[in-house]
């Protein structure tokens, strides 16, 4: 129904990854070319069908637009395609829904399956799923961004973690792509906004760091975190305790566990740091638990509720005088909790009660 009311040019990004962080600061660049562009899709806060009506007023704006594989399912039945398509990459995730992964690859194509030679498709190079997109022969001009290729016009961006270094160069491709100079693009690298629940920091001072990753609903997106908050804290120089365990998409978390364990590995041998685990109930718990228990250095501690276990890593923080504390579930929420935004808002409340000093 949106693609078919909206007149606006749509940029569309999905992802099993950094969509939302990739089409927050798409929105941020292309600001400086048409200040009223918004943000519609998968989230909360903005919602597809509430955009419409702002939308009719001024009908040259774009409007940047995230699209989860449900919603890429319906895509094809529209009567027009996202002007420019954005897939920041495809990792294996709801599996509880697809039966296989190619399934799920075949709904976030629905994102470019419609588009014309007039329209653009923007792939990220490094993964590997781009070859597979490719060949579905998508019609559309294809611009890639990729690691080894200069997608991000000589910028130095000053920015933290693979991850977002890749989210950032999609979001380079796209602007440029519609006028966004590269200077225009360095100048407002240095004030690109912080979205929230996706390694958000929500509380910093010398010895107490606190991050909610509530986003992070997959094995893929809990190793982002696990591999960046590690050098964090080396930098800093303080204990480690991570948050994790969640709700089952039928994913396998044996990766999971063994970046983990490799991580607690070199931390505490490297670093003579420590690092704790903390993990919340679930059916998704429940295999990390099973994957991590080849590894004879990995302790970890099991709660049935979020609340005791936060007062329990303010007993930690205390003994060791700080740490960083980072929220990655790894998994979803719903046994627990409405959705991933409630459990991110769930978990700041706790955090201001029982840790922020």
């Amino acid at each position: 129904m949106f693609f078919n009311l909206v007149k606006n040019p749509i940029i569309a990004v999905t992802g099993t990854r950094g969509k939302t962080t990739t089409t927050n600061w798409i929105a941020h660049f292309l600001k400086a070319k048409w200040p009223n562009v918004q943000i519609a899709g998968n989230t909360p806060d903005n919602p597809l069908l509430n955009a419409i009506s702002s939308l009719e007023k001024d009908s040259k704006t774009p409007v940047v637009v995230e699209l989860s594989s449900w919603q890429l399912e319906f895509l094809d039945r529209a009567d027009r395609a996202p002007d420019i398509a954005v897939i920041t990459n495809l990792y294996e995730d709801h599996m509880n829904r697809y039966s296989s992964m190619e399934e799920y690859a075949m709904a976030k194509a629905n994102i470019f399956k419609n588009q014309t030679k007039e329209q653009t498709l923007i792939l990220n190079k490094d993964n590997e799923w781009t070859k597979w997109s490719l060949e579905q022969k998508p019609k559309s001009k294809i611009l890639y961004s990729s690691s080894a290729e200069l997608t991000t016009g000589g910028i130095t961006t000053g920015i933290d973690g693979e991850h977002n270094t890749e989210n950032l160069r999609m979001a380079f491709v796209v602007a440029n792509s519609m006028g966004i100079s590269w200077k225009e693009l360095g100048d407002l690298t240095s004030s690109l906004p912080s979205v929230r629940f996706r390694q958000q920091y929500i509380y910093e001072n010398d010895k107490l760091l606190i991050v909610n990753d509530s986003a992070s609903t997959s094995p893929d997106a809990g190793i982002a975190a696990i591999r960046w908050f590690p050098e964090e804290a080396r930098r800093k120089h303080l204990p480690l305790f991570l948050i994790a365990g969640g709700t089952d998409k039928g994913l396998s978390y044996e990766k999971w566990a063994e970046v983990l364990a490799s991580e607690i590995s070199r931390y505490r041998d490297a670093e003579r740091l420590e690092f704790h685990l903390f993990l919340l109930e679930g059916s998704a718990t429940d295999k990390m638990e099973k994957a991590l228990s080849k590894y004879r250095d990995v302790e970890m501690s099991k709660y049935q509720d979020l609340e005791t276990l936060v007062q329990d890593v303010k007993k930690k923080i205390d003994e060791a005088g700080g740490g960083i504390i980072v929220f990655s579930p790894g998994a979803a929420s719903f046994e627990k909790f409405k959705n991933e935004f409630d459990r991110g808002e769930q978990f700041g409340a706790l955090a201001k009660k029982y840790l922020v000093i």
